[in-house]
């Protein structure tokens, strides 16, 4: 199937729609219904590894109070990536996300650096290639004024950056 730029393809609508119909037969369980519907919006946009938050934006750095996840090759590449969240090398990515606290945004990586400058970034090799993580694509719903919901879509090393389509469905 051709996809037109700017839309969504029918069958990503499709999956969005099947998988958006499965809520009112999930457990009631908050937890357990975002991990339901990270799991389904991963395999749609065709994310390797997902990570859920809710941050309170402090003056220094955003603290976390929830986390759900899934999708990791291991325990290292885990902790490597949420750790990363928190370096200063990383600024240039999570930066525009914090500071734009009352927006719902959500930004393909190449929304915010190009392609040539990502991969020469200190972020992406300390932070990125070792773990063999690549892409990633980040959608922020303010819940208040300095509490954010957080969604990190990533995409191994080797696989195609996050597109238009991708980010429209995760927004």
């Amino acid at each position: 199937m051709k996809e037109v730029p700017n839309t969504i393809a029918l069958g990503d609508f499709d999956a969005a729609a099947q998988l958006l119909g499965g809520l009112p037969v999930m457990p009631t369980e908050p937890v357990e219904r975002r991990r339901y519907l990270l799991e389904g919006l991963a395999r749609i946009v065709g994310a390797d590894c997902w990570v859920w938050v809710v941050q309170h934006l402090t003056t220094t750095k955003p603290a976390y109070y929830a986390l759900i996840e899934g999708g990791w090759q291991n325990d290292q590449q885990k902790l490597g990536c949420l750790l990363s969240a928190l370096s200063p090398e990383g600024e240039f990515l999570f930066h525009p996300i914090t500071s734009r606290s009352a927006d719902h945004l959500t930004y393909t990586r190449r929304d915010l650096i190009g392609d040539s400058d990502w991969y020469r970034s200190d972020f992406y090799r300390k932070h990125r290639e070792p773990l063999g993580l690549d892409d990633i694509l980040l959608s922020v719903y303010p819940l208040s004024r300095r509490v954010q919901s957080v969604i990190r879509l990533h995409r191994t090393a080797g696989r195609a950056a996050f597109g238009e389509a991708e980010r429209r469905l995760a927004h």
